[in-house]
């Protein structure tokens, strides 16, 4: 139906790099928002960043539909504008984010703070100068890479299936956090799921929602269904 108060719409994140259409998707989703202002809520994925939208499909797709001037001015202003998208929403009694808990954040407030970075994707690679720059960033990208963990006995774990970007959320984890701060589920995204959204239930009062809405990916060629 239309947004509204009552219809609120919530997009999250992974706009680009998800098949031939990135700009027409991003575009949409932008227009959605232009529209309907506040009952439409755009989040930033691990791929609305400046080194990945190079890396993957965003750029590649640009260059073969516009000419090289054009397609260097859209990557320019895409970045910009995924630079000042938010991180994450809490609405009712859901957090919704891309990746998952940063391992940094004792309170939702820390999320606020959030640096608006305009890549995160290689920083468990670079150097800082002092740990609280590294605390800062590494907010960030723990909320656009990380991902759960069968392994309980680890609250945040290396994550290895990224190349280390993020970190490996135990479920324990996720459900002291969501009850510390009365809240029921995370609702994220990130990765495929069969049927397109998935549920596993971490304890009696919360649960983690995995929502992603491409059908047969990548390319058209996996079996997963849409959300």
């Amino acid at each position: 139906g239309t947004p509204s108060k009552d219809n609120m719409i919530v997009f999250n994140g992974d706009y680009v790099d998800r098949g031939p259409r990135s700009i027409e998707v991003l575009i949409t989703v932008l227009a959605l928002k232009l529209c309907f202002g506040h009952w439409i809520h755009i989040n930033r994925g691990n791929h609305e960043d400046e080194q990945m939208s190079r890396v993957y499909d965003f750029e590649a797709e640009l260059q073969s539909r516009f000419n090289t001037n054009g397609a260097s001015q859209i990557l320019e202003a895409a970045g910009k504008c995924f630079t000042q998208m938010p991180i994450a929403l809490v609405l009712k009694d859901s957090l919704i984010l891309h990746g998952n808990i940063p391992r940094d954040a004792k309170s939702l407030s820390d999320l606020e703070k959030t640096p608006r970075i305009a890549s995160v994707a290689t920083l468990h690679f670079e150097t800082f100068k002092n740990s609280k720059q590294l605390q800062q960033a590494r907010l960030l990208q723990d909320i656009l890479w990380s991902d759960p963990n069968a392994d309980q006995g680890t609250p945040f774990a290396p994550n290895a299936r990224r190349g280390g970007a993020g970190a490996a959320v135990s479920d324990d984890m996720l459900a002291t956090f969501l009850h510390n701060h009365h809240l029921v589920r995370l609702i994220r995204s990130h990765e495929v799921t069969a049927l397109g959204a998935e549920r596993y239930q971490l304890s009696a009062t919360t649960e983690r929602w995995t929502v992603f809405s491409q059908a047969r990916y990548p390319y058209g060629e996996g079996l997963n269904k849409a959300a």
